[in-house]
Formats: C-alpha cells, sequence, structure tokens
C-alpha cells in the first residue's frame, strides 16, 4: 500500500496528491512493528519444532498427533508449503528483508521532502541516512538474502549525493 500511495498512480476522492506520501509513510511505518517481529521469530521456532519432531520415532508421531487431536491443539501445523518456503529462507530473514524495503522507501520520502524545502534545517535527511545505516547492517549481516534491497539501496545513496552533496556516511558494523 505504501509503495501504491508514493507511486503518485493512486487518487483517493476527498484527499490531496501532496497527503499521499505521509499516508504511504504510515503504511510503510506499520511493517517496522515489533509484533511482526516476535510473530516472525515464533514461527521460525514452530519450523524448528517440527523438525525436531520429523526425527522421532513414528510411534510418538502417532501418540503426539492423537495427543494433539484430543487436546484440541493446533500448535503444530502450518501448510506444508510455509514449512518448506521457511527451509529456503527462515521467516525472520524474510521480514527483515521486507522491512528493509520499508525504510528505504521511508528514507526515499525523507530525501524527497526537505529537497522540495529550500533551506532546509537537515532534520529529514539526517533521518534518511540513520535508515540507510541501518538498511546497510542487516545487508551486511544477512548477506546474499538481501540482494534487492542491497540495489535499492546503492541507487537511494546515489540520489541523496546527487539530490543534497551528502553521502549516507556508512559506518563498518560494530
Amino acid at each position: 500500500m505504501g509503495e501504491a500511495f508514493n507511486s503518485g498512480k493512486v487518487r483517493i476522492p476527498g484527499c490531496l496528491q501532496s497527503d499521499l506520501p505521509s499516508y504511504a509513510m504510515y503504511s510503510f511505518n506499520g511493517s517496522l512493528r515489533e509484533e511482526l517481529v516476535e510473530s516472525a521469530a515464533k514461527l521460525d521456532e514452530r519450523i524448528s519444532e517440527m523438525r525436531k519432531k520429523d526425527r522421532i520415532s513414528i510411534m510418538q508421531k502417532c501418540i503426539n498427533t492423537l495427543r494433539d487431536f484430543f487436546m484440541l491443539r493446533d500448535e503444530g501445523y502450518l501448510a506444508k508449503e510455509h514449512v518448506e518456503d521457511a527451509q529456503e529462507m527462515p521467516f525472520t530473514v524474510r521480514l527483515d528483508e521486507m522491512r528493509n524495503v520499508a525504510k528505504l522507501n521511508i528514507a526515499m520520502i525523507r530525501i524527497l521532502r526537505e529537497w522540495q524545502v529550500v533551506g532546509g534545517e537537515q532534520a529529514e535527511i539526517n533521518a534518511a541516512k540513520k535508515l540507510l545505516q541501518e538498511v546497510r547492517n542487516t545487508i551486511d549481516h544477512y548477506g546474499q538474502f538481501h540482494t534487492m534491497p542491497a540495489l535499492r539501496l546503492a541507487a537511494i545513496e546515489d540520489f541523496l549525493w546527487v539530490v543534497s552533496g551528502h553521502t549516507a556516511a556508512i559506518k563498518a558494523p560494530a
């Protein structure tokens, strides 16, 4: 939704086009909520537990299934598609990639806001630079899982330099 609001192609009756970047920021900030990180970690833990259960005996699997059925528990069941996806890339890493894209979009909106204000106080540029640094640190940490955000990061860092003359001042991770 945030990218749609930010595209300039969306028309909302009774809403000014100039308000859409604020709606986009609100949408992007929703993907940065800590509850999502906690839920992704729980899903990764469930996948890990399922893998451990795969190693136990057939008899124990039957006992566990019956126990879960009679206790009306649905904790151990995830769609096969999600289990297979989690083997390629954990939920937390996928969420982190989406959060990075949201941060990059927020940074772009902040850079554009600063660019549109003549004699601005650089607050938006500084906030954008902080977000770019956070994304850079994550990309450095996860490496191969974050190729698309890495390309966007490079483009936004170049745009920041063209628009403001500032570099993102990338620091080495601690």
